[in-house]
């Protein structure tokens, strides 16, 4: 059933939408519009969202994060770069290492202790309380926000007044059209409300992100975590029509989740074993070439220049 709402669509602002099934204890709406998923807003306290478990990353994470910070090299005047939710700090030591006066803001009291003891100014808060000036940095990053937050438009429009003229944002964001949003529909283990407020589509990204009043925006798409897609296929948790989402949704055992199942860890795991050799490494460009041409990939690049 389409439905009418005084609740918007966070990527487009359309009222059209239509539920899809819960999961959670949360119903889950897709826009009829631009094809993003939504949940009703729910703020979450993240103070316990980090432990041991994710304050570190491993080496090839490390790799992949200098040859991010390598591509904005180009964006460095004022070089000064801000990480919104800085988490674990890793993106900061990247850029740190590039010779970049980095800081970072984390709504994380846990986190943000953890990343000061590596030496970095970071604000505890929400961007809409941060002291920091207009057109002061050249470069703010965004990795996996977005679609945590309450009003993603109002934070875009905070980064563009902080960023100077031509500055950029850099982050990134699942992809709800992705492979494995299509094959595993509300049962991909991305689609997890209430952490995950709104999924966006490519086209619900690029309408925020203009709406916003960013130019020059470039996305794309990369990455698929294989071993989740057999995971859940060899448990028997397929179950997606061709809308993405599954006809019986709330009464699907795919919802309820696989608590012995780490998507994170075993995403990582793939991705040190693809990069053990040549020929796997061949395998892995590849493979994010043709998400890249598809726009299948499960996670959205985003480069937006003020």
């Amino acid at each position: 059933m389409v439905r009418q709402a005084s609740e918007t669509c966070p990527a487009c602002g359309s009222r059209e939408y239509e539920q899809r099934g819960e999961k959670n204890g949360h119903a889950v709406y897709l826009c009829r519009e631009c094809g993003s998923l939504h949940s009703p807003r729910f703020v979450l306290d993240y103070d316990g969202y980090y432990d041991e478990s994710n304050l570190s990353v491993p080496d090839f994470v490390d790799q992949q994060l200098d040859r991010t910070v390598s591509a904005l090299q180009s964006y460095r005047q004022t070089n000064r770069l801000l990480d919104i939710g800085c988490g674990a700090g890793s993106f900061l030591q990247a850029a740190r290492r590039a010779g970049w006066e980095a800081v970072g803001l984390e709504v994380s009291a846990r986190a943000a202790a953890h990343v000061r003891t590596q030496g970095f100014d970071v604000f505890l808060g929400d961007l809409s309380s941060a002291p920091y000036p207009a057109g002061h940095f050249d470069v703010i990053t965004a990795i996996e926000l977005i679609e945590h937050v309450e009003n993603p438009l109002a934070m875009l429009e905070k980064v563009k007044r902080l960023l100077r003229p031509g500055g950029v944002l850099w982050g990134t964001t699942p992809n709800v059209q992705s492979l494995s949003s299509r094959v595993l529909g509300l049962g991909w283990s991305t689609v997890w409300p209430p952490e995950h407020l709104q999924l966006y589509s490519l086209s619900g990204a690029k309408r925020l992100i203009s709406a916003a009043g960013f130019r020059n925006i470039k996305l794309r798409t990369s990455g698929c975590n294989v071993s989740e897609l057999w995971h859940e296929l060899r448990t028997g948790r397929k179950g997606s029509n061709s809308n993405g989402a599954s006809d019986n949704l709330a009464e699907s055992p795919a919802l309820l989740g696989d608590l012995d199942y780490d998507r994170v860890a075993s995403s990582y795991r793939l991705n040190e074993a693809m990069l053990r050799n040549s020929f796997t490494r061949g395998i892995k460009s590849a493979a994010n070439a043709a998400l890249r041409l598809t726009g299948l990939g499960d996670t959205i690049r985003i480069r937006a220049e003020k």
